[in-house]
């Protein structure tokens, strides 16, 4: 399976309960993977908070990233998979 990677961001804060904020342009889809240029799973998408057109993105941090300072500087990517697999499971049948 391959992934796109759409561009989110650069971590803007860190917040309470290993959570970080990213300003985005985009709005990604919730329960998404947040990754880094190498490809890292860093998280999963947890909320969307803001305006449409100025989106916080709340990234629930994976139990292997201890410290959020490591990805301060790094640009974060949200990686949607190709497969049609999940959406089919989900429509109803007529």
């Amino acid at each position: 399976m391959r992934n796109k990677l759409k561009t989110l961001g650069e971590m803007s804060k860190e917040t309470v309960g290993q959570n970080i904020l990213i300003r985005s342009k985009e709005i990604p889809k919730i329960y998404s993977n947040v990754v880094t240029d190498r490809g890292e799973i860093i998280g999963k998408v947890n909320d969307i908070i803001g305006p449409k057109m100025d989106p916080h993105i709340v990234v629930k941090l994976s139990k292997n990233i201890t410290d959020p300072k490591t990805i301060k500087n790094k640009m974060l990517f949200e990686a949607s998979s190709n497969s049609k697999k999940r959406e089919k499971r989900w429509k109803k049948k007529r």
